[in-house]
């Protein structure tokens, strides 16, 4: 079993505020500063086989430097309405995967690129943004293992389900959770396929528990199930 290991940031994921995604602009110094509408986007790269990426919103590339398996954003500043959203390989031109979406101001979304090279895909999902009740913090799980079954994850030692049958690709919603450290089990077809220990959730926050990798990796491939918290 493999535990989770919790979101840092990564220098390698070092994003650039391209112009076409500041929040501020202004036609000169003597009138006012205008203020974008404005939505909140992390991206999470998740695809256990897929190398370094170039990321472009409307045809502008948005990373600094090669955006690896596993590294993340955090939430980065976004112009609001239909945004082009499309995946190439580091340096490179070849269109693997492009998105269109559609971002509402005063929206957060998390965008996990996923699956294998050959059929790249991408998840979007609207976070929640509803304050957690006093005292509790919220919890989703996301599933992004190319090859694992529908997975449960319940609270170790006990029978509470904190969610349940969330399919490869797919997302739970955020549910309320006590605050504290716990440990968490995975299990897919009735079998516990990862323990994911020492899990601290804090009053107030927003957490996201990322599955990823391969239950059973191809010939040559290390990136095997495991599991990240990640804070939203």
């Amino acid at each position: 079993m493999m535990n989770s290991r919790k979101w840092k940031n990564k220098t390698s994921a070092l994003f650039t505020m391209l112009l076409a995604l500041s929040l501020f602009s202004c036609q000169d110094d003597q009138e006012d500063v205008v203020i974008p509408e404005t939505a909140y986007v992390s991206i999470y790269h998740a695809s256990p086989n897929t190398g370094g990426l170039d990321l472009l919103v409307d045809n502008r590339q948005i990373n600094n430097y090669s955006f690896d398996y596993s590294e993340g954003t955090g939430y980065l500043r976004f112009y609001t309405g239909e945004r082009d959203f499309t995946i190439t390989p580091t340096n490179a031109n070849n269109n693997i995967a492009d998105t269109t979406t559609t971002f509402v101001n005063g929206s957060a979304y998390s965008i996990f690129i996923t699956g294998e090279y050959t059929d790249l895909r991408t998840l979007i999902l609207k976070d929640d943004t509803d304050l957690p009740e006093d005292g509790n913090a919220k919890l989703r799980i996301v599933h992004v293992s190319p090859d694992a079954a529908p997975v449960d994850v319940k609270m170790e030692g006990s029978q509470e389900i904190v969610a349940e049958a969330v399919a490869p690709f797919s997302a739970s919603d955020f549910i309320g959770v006590e605050t504290g450290t716990f440990n968490f089990d995975i299990e897919a077809e009735g079998e516990s396929i990862l323990d994911v220990n020492d899990i601290y959730l804090a009053s107030g926050n927003y957490y996201t528990l990322i599955v990823r990798g391969y239950a059973t990796p191809p010939s040559g491939n290390e990136n095997y199930l495991s599991a990240e918290i990640v804070v939203n």
